[in-house]
């Protein structure tokens, strides 16, 4: 019903005191969520409480009777009800008919609105009129019941949200009718393209030997998905991902491969040469070292991750059978990131330039771009970062500082890399780079594959690794020739079930000249010293 109101006519003598349903829809009105105070907010210099009437009425009440008391017009009503936006008591008095204030289109060029992902989304369409419209949203035709207001906000755009996005703003009369209803532009939302970029590469050169796997893994982001093309000799590799893996590798697989690696943003080239080495044809190494010296981490005890099993057991039996090779042991169990950096500075202080060094960890890893080793203290999968954790890179340039005649470095943990939606922070944190001069005395052995997990024997005193390790390292076999065995081993006899519970473990060296355990040492009294001090 459509009300007649001069702004000019006194409120005591308007249909707002004549008509008492009109009266009390304004009271009603005017108490919706204690809308009152606002006029009394407003009129707080002019208004006295104490003018008020009985305490019986309602404050909607007293607050028209003073008024009307005041000699007060429609007009100053309707005045007071606007300043205050108190749309729903205007609506009892008047309407007016809707009038856009803000298109949906404003800003955006062409209708079309880019978002980058994980930023701010937002999309506003404005209408006056009284009554206040009712707002309602459509994705690609569709209603998006939880948006009732102007406006849409999503904190965090993700490309699912992509869409053609419009609104209809819709007037209702107290009696349920349509006064006007008006609808926006519609606005086609998408996703921003990004950059590929990449998070793990392979190195540029790798060194294996006849007969062993070889996987190579690139791990890109960007916008749409980075797409790979695995090449070699100008060919392209079919049924390829981001990963090429080769098994039982020959001489005829050396040479140069590369991926392309790209999206509608922009295109990489990651290049890597495989080079295949026959490991009977590699010399050992004839002359005594002037050290051995090894360094044995078993994490076990984990304080806010998955504890494991065996790693401990694993350090255990090493440390015995290194020992018995002459080696000088320093093994640390369940070392927090404190101990850990101090357990590799008296490691690096023990190792004097032209001795063997070997260092094996156990415990908890992970890869992103490098390798990193995990302390017990370490954050939960949620929050750990670079920060918690000792680097590869970070071992090698401190231990080939030395100048070691040759350093043996065996990883036996996971290489998965991080979630990124549990662990988001981890990858826009930013990380140290540690360099060192690479030079030909370096094994690298990795109870697994970049990407895949490290596993326990169910009821086993040792990890899957160094129960195979084992079966060979006390063998008469230099040290290249055990780590291809032990690669062998897994494969033959520890086949898992499925591809996703697969170990792989993998050896990278750049090394001339192979080396036996147990090879000779002339000893070093410095080194037996600072031993000897720690002991």
């Amino acid at each position: 019903m459509n009300l007649v109101v001069r702004e000019n006519e006194q409120l005591n003598n308007s249909v707002i005191f004549k008509d008492n349903s009109v009266f009390r829809n304004l009271v009603i009105a005017l108490e919706i969520q204690d809308g009152w105070q606002r006029i009394v907010a407003l009129l707080a210099g002019i208004l006295d409480p104490n003018e008020w009437h009985s305490e019986c009425q309602s404050p909607g009440e007293k607050i028209l009777l003073w008024m009307s008391n005041k000699q007060s017009t429609v007009g100053n009503l309707l005045y007071i009800l606007r300043e205050c936006k108190l749309y729903d008591a205007l609506a009892v008095l008047i309407t007016e008919k809707s009038v856009i204030e803000k298109q949906l289109s404003v800003n955006v060029q062409d209708n079309r609105l880019l978002v980058k992902r994980g930023k701010r989304f937002s999309l506003e369409f404005i209408v006056s009129g009284i009554p206040r419209p009712t707002y309602t949203w459509y994705k690609d035709n569709h209603i998006l019941a939880e948006h009732i207001s102007s406006d849409i906000v999503y904190e965090r755009y993700m490309p699912d949200l992509e869409g053609v996005y419009y609104a209809i703003a819709t007037q209702i009369l107290a009696d349920g009718s349509v006064l006007e209803q008006l609808t926006s532009d519609s606005v086609t939302v998408e996703t921003l393209p990004e950059s590929c970029v990449i998070i793990k590469k392979p190195p540029k050169e790798w060194h294996v030997c006849t007969g062993q796997s070889v996987l190579f893994e690139i791990i890109a982001v960007g916008y749409p998905a980075p797409k790979y093309e695995w090449t070699y000799k100008n060919k392209v590799i079919k049924n390829t991902g981001n990963s090429l893996q080769m098994t039982k590798v020959s001489q005829k697989m050396a040479g140069e491969y590369r991926c392309r690696v790209y999206n509608c943003a922009n295109e990489l080239i990651i290049k890597t040469k495989l080079n295949i080495l026959e490991t009977d044809l590699l010399p050992v190494w004839p002359k005594p070292v002037v050290e051995k010296v090894a360094l044995l981490v078993g994490n076990q005890c984990y304080q806010n991750i998955r504890p494991l099993t065996t790693p401990v057991s694993d350090v255990t039996v090493l440390d015995a059978i290194l020992k018995s090779k002459g080696f000088l042991v320093i093994s640390g169990l369940n070392l927090n990131l404190e101990n850990f950096r101090l357990a590799l500075q008296k490691f690096c202080e023990i190792l004097v330039e032209g001795a063997f060094g070997l260092l094996y960890f156990a415990g908890h890893g992970f890869e992103l771009g490098e390798k990193y080793l995990l302390p017990v203290d370490a954050p939960d999968e949620e929050n750990y970062g670079f920060r918690d954790s000792i680097s590869e890179y970070q071992i090698l340039r401190d231990v080939l500082q030395t100048k070691p005649k040759l350093f043996v470095l065996l990883l036996d943990m996971c290489l998965v890399w991080p979630d990124r939606e549990k662990n988001p922070g981890i990858y826009k944190e930013k990380k140290q780079n540690y360099q060192y001069i690479p030079e030909r005395n370096l094994i690298q052995g990795y109870s697994t594959t970049s990407g895949l997990s490290a596993y326990e024997l169910e009821n086993g005193r040792n990890s899957l690794y160094v129960t195979a390790l084992l079966k060979y390292i006390d063998t008469k076999l230099p040290m290249l020739k055990v780590l291809a065995k032990v690669n062998q081993e897994l494969e033959n006899n520890y086949k898992r079930l499925t591809i996703d519970e697969q170990q792989m473990p993998y050896v990278s060296f750049n090394v001339a000249n192979d080396i036996y355990l147990d090879c000779k040492k002339i000893g070093d009294p410095h080194s037996q010293f600072v031993y000897n001090q720690m002991s």
